[in-house]
């Protein structure tokens, strides 16, 4: 009977392990980044014509630029586009992370959106303020597609400024 129970709980471990969805796949891709001087796009149908994305110089790993839009005024999205096509298995979940690192980004509510086209989904949200400098990690999600767009929206507490170095995708 012990010898059976015994089977049994390393039997429901093992499949608890494989079953775990948030795990990823194996490492067969590799880290997509996307920064503010590369592959971005402003989603002006969003916008209600109040918001003004400025690119920034900035010495940081960004490409030497970043996005901000003083004071959170409009809803304009700041998509990445990634294309992640040269991966055999790109089917799978993934991490969304958002680079970081400016004391001009004070949005305590950044929200962060999927682009499907004529919609977009929100997938999380960050405090620019207080978020340590680097790559943060706003969720992890199930992508089917080889060239997913996310973005964070210049929406924010009145006063704020909404900050955007750039997106990463991690296999």
């Amino acid at each position: 009977m012990k010898k059976k129970n015994f089977f049994l709980i390393a039997l429901f471990t093992m499949l608890a392990t494989f079953a775990n969805p948030f795990e990823g796949k194996a490492a067969s891709c590799p880290d997509y980044t996307v920064h503010s001087g590369g592959n971005t796009y402003l989603d002006a149908s969003y916008d209600n014509g109040s918001a003004n994305w400025v690119l920034e110089p900035d010495s940081g790993p960004d490409q030497g630029t970043y996005l901000i839009e003083y004071g959170a005024h409009g809803d304009m999205i700041h998509y990445y586009k990634f294309s992640i096509g040269g991966c055999s298995s790109y089917a799978g979940w993934w991490g969304v992370y958002a680079y970081l690192n400016n004391y001009d980004f004070t949005n305590t509510k950044a929200t962060y959106y999927w682009d499907f086209g004529s919609t977009r989904r929100n997938i999380g949200t960050l405090n620019q303020k207080t978020a340590p400098g680097g790559w943060n990690k706003i969720s992890t999600q199930l992508i089917n597609t080889t060239s997913p767009k996310f973005g964070v929206s210049s929406k924010g507490p009145s006063g704020t400024n909404t900050g955007s170095d750039g997106m990463k995708l991690v296999d």
